[in-house]
């Protein structure tokens, strides 16, 4: 009986630093799963703040040229979420998609159930998960490209940036999309999203940044806005990583040879690709 006592407090004497760094984990974990959709601000706040290490086997400045051990042939399968950030061209991806025939959606939805009247998809999106729709991307419309879901409105009460708070849900609805990481020389992204300013909205979109809660920027400056732009392209990486249903096409808007890539990729014209809502303000190349 002496020896079971011994045995049973030796044994207890090693789970319970065990179990003690267990059950932290598991009482989390229904904040921290992105297919639940409870809790909506809780959780894209542990998204939003996550520390995410910058070194990756590419630089936020370089593209990675493979979409994906999953899909060896084109053309590559829609829906075609852009995940980027804005002023990385998305309107010209827009174009894109559009001269070649596909239902392109830029940013607008139309009015529906979740939005009441035409607004930001963002806002819609994020209403169709308040009331826990497991489709939100369906609910507010039908498209086949979603070139740009976010919005930063803070004035009006619209901030949202799906490609960061929902990446888990948009998995869910659509688990074999093709991503489009459309990236640019990450000083001349700082001189435009700096710089670039709408009569509709006080601030450059920087500033709106940091007015945005759900975008987790607290600073204007150089290195935070380089920070921040590289955080996401690794986000997006790694993501896609853990997530290999999904073809990644990384694409330089400010390269020369995109229209051709896209236009391989797609099985569309190359003479799609032309460069819309450029900017004013310009350091090198620089597309919108």
């Amino acid at each position: 009986m002496r020896g079971q006592i011994i045995i049973t407090c030796v044994a207890v004497a090693v789970l319970l630093p065990i179990l003690s760094t267990i059950l932290p984990r598991v009482s989390s974990c229904r904040v921290t799963d992105p297919t639940t959709t409870t809790d909506l601000d809780v959780r894209r706040e542990s998204r939003t703040t996550k520390n995410i290490s910058t070194t990756t086997y590419f630089g936020c400045n370089e593209v990675n040229p493979n979409v994906g051990d999953f899909y060896p042939e084109v053309p590559l399968p829609f829906p075609v979420l852009v995940v980027g950030l804005p002023k990385t061209g998305t309107s010209s991806i827009t174009e894109f998609f559009k001269s070649a025939g596909y239902r392109t959606n830029h940013w607008l939805c139309e009015k529906g159930k979740y939005l009441p009247n035409p607004g930001a998809c963002a806002t819609c999106i994020e209403n169709a998960l308040r009331a826990e729709n497991p489709t939100p991307l369906s609910a507010c419309g039908d498209y086949q490209v979603w070139s740009q879901m976010d919005t930063t409105k803070p004035d009006l009460g619209e901030c949202g940036m799906p490609q960061i708070d929902y990446l888990g849900e948009l998995h869910r609805e659509y688990p074999y999309a093709t991503f489009i990481l459309n990236l640019r020389n990450v000083s001349n992204w700082v001189t435009s999203v700096t710089n670039w300013t709408s009569p509709s909205n006080r601030g450059t979109l920087a500033e709106r940044y940091v007015r945005c809660p759900s975008v987790a920027l607290n600073s204007t400056s150089i290195s935070a806005m380089e920070s921040f732009y590289c955080q996401h392209v690794e986000r997006i990486r790694s993501f896609v990583k853990q997530h290999p249903t999904h073809a990644l096409v990384e694409v330089d808007i400010e390269d020369d040879s995109t229209g051709a890539r896209m236009a391989s990729l797609f099985a569309t014209n190359a003479s799609n690709w032309r460069v819309t809502n450029a900017g004013h303000y310009r350091t090198g190349k620089q597309n919108e």
